[in-house]
């Protein structure tokens, strides 16, 4: 068992996603419990947190869409 290796696969979407939200939560922190950051700070940390989940799903999509070619090549088989 020593010799085995366990790869772990590590997207950098979802790291990106991660980091979003944090900042994300961190701003809003800021702004419930501190000093209120200014309209702009709290757009910026919006459009940073639904480009990454845009991207996610993007990636998501990608995968659907190779799944149903793979269904429809087996279904125009049969």
């Amino acid at each position: 068992m020593a010799n085995e290796t366990e790869i772990v696969e590590i997207h950098i979407s979802d790291l990106m996603l991660w980091i979003g939200l944090a900042v994300f939560l961190s701003v809003m922190a800021w702004w419930v419990l501190g000093d209120s950051p200014t309209t702009e700070i709290l757009g910026l940390a919006f459009s940073i947190v639904g480009i990454l989940v845009a991207w996610g799903a993007n990636e998501d999509i990608k995968f659907i869409k190779q799944a149903t070619v793979k269904i429809l090549e087996k279904v125009e088989k049969l």
